[in-house]
């Protein structure tokens, strides 16, 4: 809607600009109806989104839907709100309510059984979901609708809740699938692999595959230009066969017509006084020596041929490759004999060798059980990583990109008055007007500081965890200091993404104005 009052705001400046500068627009009755209902239509179309107040629901339930996300995950992990010792905390201020607080401050929470501390952990989530939901709804989504005219549109909310008569094993399965789908591409905006291997897996599986790929079309490469080689060698061994078969019909002839009878195999030997003493000579040698010359050649020319492509160098050439291939192989080839197991994790190990394909990742996360602190961290810590290295530099670049606009068209401004077109001046300062507004519409400063805090958090977190050991990295601290760095840098982007306060915060606000109130 936005975007359209800005191209009906530029069409309307820049025909009055037309109009007003060239005689021959004047004068025509369409357009100068056009130019008449542009400026309605803008009117019309800015009070219509002004009343209906789409951004600010926008803003309102896409905040709560980060809300809920976030709610679901600090739940399953049990940690922050969820946590064994918040929950015991939470039940002795209920039971100790209205007693003396200095008495209190130095006595030790009693723990809770674990029954006691899951049902607990239930209620407290449900209110927190239900107070972020009751105050979107009662927020903007009060002053016009609030679902769809048609039921088909997303998920259908009765195939989330599973139990012993909800159907057969393969509608689960479909539920699922449309869970990993739908977190997979609309929460981190990846495909179901990079959610479930991770995106620095499925990348090296590509390049491997692309490299195999290369391999097959190099092998294929050489084999046709093998073939195309031998093809033109043998070519040319007949062409000079040929050649020297004609060469020496066309010495015999010319030798008959010319009438000389002159031996060409005599002049190339030396005259010799006194011949040699005979010696015994083998039959093949007398054979070789009485042969024509031009047999002779021809006889040189096969021999050379046997010896260059002779099929067993031809195969040992193939074997000395291979090897080579083998060794570069056996080089990439990591040697896991002294992983140390603290820092490989079994199921990892299991993850990736089921892996085999796209279809056969093995999930952990089955989006209702509660999860550990490992699966946190591969299932939402490093999707978020993920989902913020890939967006935050081009929130930046379009952000680079409007402020370029925005100083050419500036500029442009005193060159048209230098070029003394000064009635199009105008019309560069609406189109600086209309970038700085949308910049101003889209908050995209704010998205780009945003994501790049988020995302140097997340960042941080995962050095930090790396360097963790295993016992480390199941320390209720460290569980608390993981989900709250990346549930807070999420909330962060949905801030700048909104323009808008969370629910709990907002609540919390108004509860501290309120006991100030009373006080007074």
């Amino acid at each position: 809607m936005q975007l359209f009052l800005y191209f009906l705001g530029f069409m309307t400046t820049a025909l009055s600009i037309l109009t007003g500068e060239y005689d021959s627009l004047q004068g025509i009755d369409w357009l100068e109806m056009v130019m008449l209902i542009l400026p309605i239509i803008v009117a019309l179309l800015g009070t219509i989104g002004t009343r209906l107040r789409q951004q600010q629901k926008y803003s309102v339930c896409k905040m709560a839907s980060y809300e809920i996300v976030a709610e679901v995950y600090k739940f399953r992990v049990r940690a922050m709100e969820y946590d064994s010792m918040a929950l015991a905390a939470y039940i002795h201020a209920q039971q100790t309510a209205g007693q003396d607080k200095k008495k209190d401050e130095g006595e030790l929470v009693p723990p809770i059984s674990s029954g006691q501390k899951n049902k607990l952990a239930r209620q407290v989530f449900v209110q927190k979901v239900q107070d972020i939901y009751t105050k979107c709804m009662l927020a903007e989504m009060t002053k016009g609708t609030s679902i769809t005219h048609k039921s088909n549109f997303g998920m259908d909310p009765a195939r989330l809740l599973r139990g012993e008569d909800t159907g057969p094993d393969e509608s689960e399965k479909e539920t699922r699938a449309q869970l990993e789908r739908h977190v997979a591409n609309r929460l981190y905006f990846l495909n179901v692999n990079e959610w479930k291997l991770g995106v620095d897996t499925v990348k090296a599986k590509e390049d491997e595959k692309a490299a195999k790929r290369r391999a097959a079309l190099n092998k294929k490469i050489k084999m046709v230009s093998t073939k195309l080689f031998r093809v033109g060698a043998t070519a040319v061994f007949y062409g000079t066969m040929l050649s020297i078969q004609i060469s020496g019909k066309v010495l015999e002839i010319s030798k008959k017509w010319l009438g000389k009878g002159i031996d060409a195999g005599k002049l190339a030997l030396p005259k010799v006084p006194n011949p040699p003493p005979a010696v015994e000579v083998d039959e093949e040698e007398k054979t070789t020596n009485t042969m024509d010359p031009t047999a002779q050649k021809i006889a040189n020319l096969k021999e050379k041929w046997n010896k260059v492509f002779n099929s067993d160098n031809l195969n040992a050439l193939a074997s000395v490759v291979t090897e080579d291939k083998a060794k570069k192989a056996g080089e990439k080839t990591l040697d896991t004999t002294y992983v140390d197991p603290d820092e490989e994790s079994d199921d990892d190990v299991e993850d990736s060798a089921g892996a085999g394909g796209d279809g056969g990742a093995r999930c952990r996360d089955d989006f209702f059980s509660s999860i550990t602190i490992d699966d946190y961290m591969k299932y939402r810590a490093k999707p978020v990583l993920a989902y913020l290295e890939k967006t935050a530099p081009w929130r930046g670049f379009w952000m680079q990109t409007g402020e370029v606009l925005i100083f050419v068209f500036s500029s442009s401004g005193a060159v048209l008055v230098a070029a003394n077109a000064i009635p199009f001046v105008a019309l560069t300062v609406a189109c600086a007007s209309i970038m700085r507004s949308f910049l101003e519409f889209s908050n995209l400063p704010k998205q780009v500081e945003a994501y790049n805090t988020a995302f140097t958090s997340v960042h941080n977190l995962l050095n930090r965890w790396d360097g963790l050991t295993r016992t480390e990295r199941r320390n209720g601290k460290t569980i608390k200091q993981v989900v709250t760095t990346v549930e807070q840098a999420m909330q962060l982007v949905a801030i700048a993404l909104t323009d808008a306060l969370p629910a709990q915060d907002d609540s919390e606000d108004g509860d501290g104005d309120g006991d100030g109130d009373k006080e007074e």
